[in-house]
């Protein structure tokens, strides 16, 4: 949630670079930088609570839509905040909970849409488990809180759908908008590191240019991230799929970065 700062404060510097031209054409860069900026802040935020509704699976609703997934996202940040939530790893989880328990099968056998524990459970499974998306276990309190949250959530998503396929025949079922907004692999630091470790092994006996390092951990990763939205294959789940290892903790600067 850093980055959308970290992108205006960017955008900024590149558009106090361009004013000496608007300058030289007799243009007032001081006009033209107040407005450009205020545009921007404004672009950036849009853009932000965009890719959040999208990640929600509430993405093309009705305008009251907007809102109940603003509120939705209002209620849950804290939470993920305290608990030191593994960004990827709960945005995921939370796709195969309306994967499992879609709207699109809503009132049928194969769907019981009450069933919030079982919903609790695809999304938290095990707390030993290493897909357990939050680095600090949750409280019991917090688990409530969650509970609750996620019962508005998946209440808010079936209206949506509901809304949206009374509007066209033709509705992207939101597991999949959240499947193609959630990705199930991103490049973390804690995983480049042993790769890049393992490829920078020296240089080869009069060869400056040439590394003698193993390559199979750049390329495996190279690989992995060519479809990030994709399951992957079981090693790549069992070796990829999860928070970063308790070693990688103890490293600084390696462990949460990508």
């Amino acid at each position: 949630m850093n980055q959308p700062n970290a992108g205006y404060a960017n955008f900024a510097v590149l558009v106090e670079s361009l004013l000496a031209i608007i300058e030289a054409e007799g243009g007032d860069a001081d006009e033209v930088r107040d407005e450009v900026l205020k545009n921007a802040q404004s672009a950036f935020s849009d853009a932000v609570d965009v890719a959040i509704r999208a990640k929600l699976g509430l993405e093309g609703g009705p305008p009251e839509m907007n809102k109940l997934a603003d509120e939705l996202w209002g209620e849950i940040e804290p939470l993920l905040r305290l608990g030191r939530a593994d960004w990827t790893l709960f945005w995921r989880q939370l796709t195969y909970v309306a994967a499992k328990y879609t709207p699109t099968k809503r009132g049928t056998e194969e769907c019981d849409s009450s069933d919030y524990d079982g919903m609790m459970m695809t999304l938290l499974g095990d707390n030993s488990d290493d897909t357990y998306p939050f680095y600090d276990t949750l409280s019991d309190e917090n688990r409530a809180t969650l509970r609750t949250w996620i019962e508005k959530w998946y209440k808010t998503l079936t209206k949506c759908y509901q809304s949206n396929t009374k509007q066209s025949n033709e509705v992207t079922p939101p597991e999949e908008v959240m499947r193609l907004a959630n990705p199930k692999y991103t490049l973390k630091e804690w995983m480049l590191v042993e790769a890049y470790t393992k490829a920078d092994a020296g240089k080869s006996p009069g060869n400056p240019f040439t590394l003698s390092g193993d390559y199979s951990g750049v390329h495996e990763l190279f690989d992995l991230i060519k479809d990030p939205y994709s399951e992957g294959t079981s090693e790549n789940h069992k070796k990829y799929y999860r928070r970063a290892p308790d070693e990688s903790l103890k490293a600084g600067g390696t462990a949460f970065m990508s």
